[in-house]
């Protein structure tokens, strides 16, 4: 079955595998076997498998039945054991993923579980209604995002260490304080390293001498994820559609732009047809303006479907948006 692969830069890429059920068989299991450029091909291919059920939900009088998919995945590193160096070579942890995203006929993307031996797994992923005519299987589309631990042991190790005194709330010359009495300590030579937008912050409060601040217009668990990417570079919980709009918007403000950039990657990937409306609303509310952008191209790719959609009148809520759209897709 086809696989193509894509990589977006030294620490992520993006693989898509398209497998057709076997004929009549309402569940089984398919495995494909693909190679990833980055690595020499004697080191590891990966195995992925795709256990499979359809579920019928309803037929209409066309013929046309509906059925709902559940799946379970798992993808394996495989290595070639005649090859000892080589075996060394992989288990290095700069050819090891370091998270695997999984998406299903354009459905949610979602992360997949780490599991012992380098396994990942992704139990009852559902796909609904599911056109089948006759006894064919529409084939599976498998979309996987592979990201890549790209350090060295030692800068993984200072890293480590800047964590930690962000963890653990040492030596803390700022706090910001938040409803409910909540504080979160940070240090203010390292975030306005960080940020300009935290290094202006930081030259106000020294006229002032304070070292409290107020933070009125984000939860705390957003801002801690923010803190937790300055000190680490990664975000504490992984992410998904709703924390990376809010990650992004977080990320503006403070002017993190690495952060701001990682949330916009993602939420470029789960662009959908159920989500695609209320995403392009959300990028122009927010001048998002990459997001919009390939909203409308997606959107014009799809238009005949998504303009049955009940979202589709939520355009109308917003002129602007809805004048630009119709110069970008002609059935607005």
């Amino acid at each position: 079955m086809p696989v193509e692969i894509e990589e977006f830069n030294s620490s992520l890429t993006r693989v898509e595998w398209l497998t057709t059920p076997t004929a009549c068989c309402s569940e089984g299991i398919l495995r494909e076997i693909f190679q990833l450029g980055r690595f020499h091909q004697q080191i590891p291919s990966f195995e992925i498998s795709l256990t499979y059920k359809y579920s019928a939900k309803k037929e209409r009088r066309d013929g046309t039945a509906y059925f709902s998919l559940n799946t379970n995945v798992i993808l394996t590193p495989k290595v070639d054991s005649s090859s000892s160096s080589e075996n060394e070579s992989y288990t290095s942890d700069s050819n090891q993923p370091l998270a695997v995203w999984i998406s299903i006929n354009g459905g949610e993307k979602r992360r997949m579980s780490e599991l012992e031996k380098e396994e990942w797994e992704l139990k009852n992923y559902v796909s609904d209604n599911i056109a089948v005519e006759g006894t064919e299987w529409k084939e599976i589309c498998v979309r996987l995002w592979i990201e890549f631990e790209t350090l060295r042991p030692s800068e993984r190790n200072t890293l480590k260490c800047l964590t930690k005194l962000f963890f653990e709330q040492k030596n803390c010359d700022v706090q910001f304080c938040f409803k409910g009495y909540q504080r979160l300590g940070g240090h203010t030579a390292i975030l306005a390293t960080r940020s300009s937008a935290f290094a202006a912050l930081f030259s106000q409060m020294e006229k002032s001498e304070e070292d409290l601040v107020a933070i009125k217009d984000m939860e705390m668990h957003i801002f801690e994820e923010l803190l937790h990417f300055c000190y680490s570079g990664r975000t504490l919980a992984p992410l998904t559609e709703e924390n990376a709009k809010s990650l992004y918007l977080a990320a503006d403000k403070f002017e993190i732009y690495d952060l701001k950039e990682e949330c916009v990657d993602f939420l470029l990937a789960c662009i959908r047809k159920d989500n695609v409306i209320n995403l392009m609303v959300w990028a122009h509310l927010n001048m998002a303006d990459q997001i919009r952008a390939a909203t409308f191209v997606f959107t014009a790719r799809n238009e005949k479907e998504l303009a049955k959609l009940d979202d589709w009148k939520i355009l109308k809520n917003f002129p602007t948006l809805y004048l630009m759209a119709s110069q970008q897709i002609p059935e607005v």
